[in-house]
């Protein structure tokens, strides 16, 4: 392709400086879908691109900047997202309904309020409602974009995981959750990891929802959890950048949205919650909730939850930054006009 058409691909109301910073961080994508993106099969499968990156990097305003740019459609890849009523705490962008679509800056937002905090919504169950939406949104001409820091309903989606046919459990999966509540979660991932060592290479162990379906899955087929989960051949020809900033940035920043969730009412929504659904579910278990029992309690001070929030997030931020490592695809970014430049070649 062309400089020249390259240009058309720029909005008209672009000005000369920031044409020209566009146009390098095209260029340059070009060069390297060129080189390191050969023309195979997955070229004639449907494209779809995804922002990813820890908590707190910015990746809903990257994927509201793509969709405004690109005519997209975004779906939310988030563990916690998926549940009615838990706002505050997941960090909810706030919208609005237009015509039965959940909409952002006038952006359509999917993959928000699935289920309630007491319904399971396994990763295989997830898959299937996602795989729906981007058929939806490819049929109105438009451009799905995942937007997500839960690495596994991503990677579920893309490189089309094949997961464990195993029906929930709810009376064995109680079981496992007082386990955890009563030994606590590195005790019992640890013992998960002793008897399927394969299974670090890719779950989560700090999230207790992953660890109670791994043992729920093994517990029922007798088999190590490694083992039931394969990939059948892509169905996407996709994208994937990943937000790049210092920890020490993440950290500021993980820092200053728990005081702003503090002060946009973080309490009553943990009182509301944990009053009506408990601390066992795993809804109720996710950052934002569980610190405020002890408060609740009376066994610390507000100082304190805020502090083991802050620590909280800090571990999973480091936690997804492991888990998108490993991924040897995901084009780093630290600029929204290199993620536009890099979307641009990678349409063209």
């Amino acid at each position: 392709m062309k400089r020249s058409e390259l240009a058309t691909c720029l909005d008209s109301n672009t000005d000369a400086k920031e044409h020209d910073i566009l146009l390098y961080h095209i260029n340059t994508a070009m060069s390297i879908f060129n080189t390191d993106h050969p023309k195979n099969e997955s070229l004639n499968l449907p494209k779809v691109i995804a922002v990813l990156g820890p908590t707190a990097s910015g990746k809903t305003n990257v994927a509201l900047q793509l969709a405004r740019r690109f005519g997209g459609e975004i779906i939310v890849a988030d563990s916690r997202q998926i549940y009615r009523g838990v706002n505050i705490s997941s960090n909810k962008t706030s919208g609005e309904m237009v015509d039965g679509i959940f909409h952002i800056n006038g952006i359509p937002y999917h993959g928000l309020n699935l289920v309630e905090p007491n319904d399971v919504l396994t990763v295989q169950e997830w898959k299937r409602v996602t795989l729906q939406t981007i058929e939806s949104i490819l049929s109105r001409e438009r451009l799905p974009i995942i937007e997500g820091g839960t690495g596994l309903y991503v990677s579920a989606v893309l490189d089309n995981y094949d997961f464990a046919d195993a029906p929930p459990d709810p009376a064995r999966r109680k079981k496992i959750q007082a386990r955890i509540k009563r030994n606590g979660l590195e005790s019992v991932a640890h013992d998960l990891l002793q008897r399927d060592p394969a299974a670090a290479d890719f779950l989560d162990t700090q999230n207790p929802r992953r660890v109670v379906r791994a043992l729920e899955v093994m517990e029922m087929t007798g088999r190590p959890y490694s083992e039931q989960r394969g990939t059948q051949p892509k169905i996407f020809d996709d994208l994937r950048l990943g937000i790049k900033r210092d920890i020490a940035e993440i950290d500021d920043l993980i820092s200053r949205r728990a005081a702003e969730q503090f002060d946009m009412g973080l309490e009553k929504e943990a009182k509301s919650m944990l009053k009506q659904y408990g601390t066992t579910l795993p809804a109720m278990s996710s950052i934002g909730y569980l610190e405020w029992q002890d408060y609740f309690d009376g066994k610390i001070d507000k100082d304190e939850v805020l502090i083991r929030n802050i620590k909280r997030n800090k571990k999973l931020a480091r936690a997804q930054i492991k888990w998108l490592k490993r991924d040897d695809s995901i084009r780093w970014i630290t600029a929204a006009d290199e993620a536009e430049a890099l979307v641009t070649a990678f349409l063209n």
